[in-house]
């Protein structure tokens, strides 16, 4: 019988956030992290808590900005332009989704660069594409706890990432292309899902599709990484059918309790080595 393994990612978290919590007791001035959000999506405000409940346990303090739905541009480039400013911040975070009246790249683009610790400002993506990042993005360094977890070497590997997003498979795949042996990206456009999968050492999903990837689709033993996160049927699901695809691969995440609860700590991280280069 082939044993998989399960990464446990609030194992990892905890890990992290007991080396967080060390750092920031030694540090004169405690990290701040705030979160701007627009709205009032139920999901958005659940994974707003989430954070709040981390940075509390490790000291850094915490704002929440709430603003209506009905905020102009205007008024939350003003907010961010007033945080950039503030030398008691050291991370700035904009919720997203954003509401549809709102121009997402003129909001991102207005963080400044050393405060970006989701690294989703234009500038921000341009040092991450071009392999000098100031901080990794959160998923991608949640990807890579996950690899030195399952001691998997990436100059040695395939890495197939599925799905394009802004949030999670972009930055991922531009942090492993400089790292694997080689990167595959499939998005909608890919012909065949299968056969690049079963190309995979490592195979990493973020598409917000329920059981997309099924067993046939795996190389066996193969490290598979779900960042796919939807509701299906009243649950949390990822973008992996679980029960039939870890029977083949060496590693695989759970959703929830995987990718989700590291990428919270990886930001964490990026919060207090901003407050560490702002001294």
């Amino acid at each position: 019988m082939h044993m998989h393994k399960i990464l446990d990612g609030r194992k990892i978290a905890e890990k992290i956030k007991r080396r967080l919590k060390a750092q920031v007791k030694k540090m004169k001035q405690r990290p701040g992290l705030v979160v701007v959000y627009i709205g009032n999506d139920p999901v958005s405000l659940s994974y707003i808590r989430a954070k709040e409940k981390a940075a509390k346990e490790i000291g850094i303090d915490f704002l929440f900005y709430k603003l209506t739905d009905k905020s102009s541009e205007k008024k939350v480039v003003g907010l961010i332009h007033r945080l950039n400013q503030d030398k008691n911040i050291s991370g700035i975070i904009v919720q997203l989704p954003l509401s549809a009246h709102l121009p997402k790249k003129e909001i991102l683009n207005a963080i400044a660069l050393e405060k970006d610790i989701d690294v989703l400002s234009d500038k921000a993506r341009e040092l991450l594409k071009n392999g000098q990042p100031i901080f990794i993005p959160p998923p991608a360094g949640a990807v890579l706890e996950f690899l030195k977890t399952a001691k998997m070497p990436l100059k040695k590997s395939t890495v197939v990432v599925v799905g394009r997003g802004m949030l999670v498979g972009e930055p991922v795949a531009m942090l492993l292309k400089q790292r694997a042996k080689r990167l595959i990206v499939c998005d909608r456009k890919t012909k065949s899902l299968t056969t690049e999968t079963r190309k995979a050492d490592i195979l990493i999903s973020a598409v917000g599709q329920p059981n997309l990837i099924k067993k046939e689709m795996v190389k066996k033993g193969a490290v598979v990484i779900d960042a796919g996160t939807t509701k299906y049927k009243g649950k949390i699901v990822g973008d992996v059918d679980f029960a039939d695809v870890s029977l083949k691969t060496s590693y695989i995440t759970p959703v929830p309790g995987g990718v989700g609860p590291v990428t919270v700590a990886m930001l964490l991280a990026n919060a207090v080595k901003a407050a560490k280069k702002a001294v």
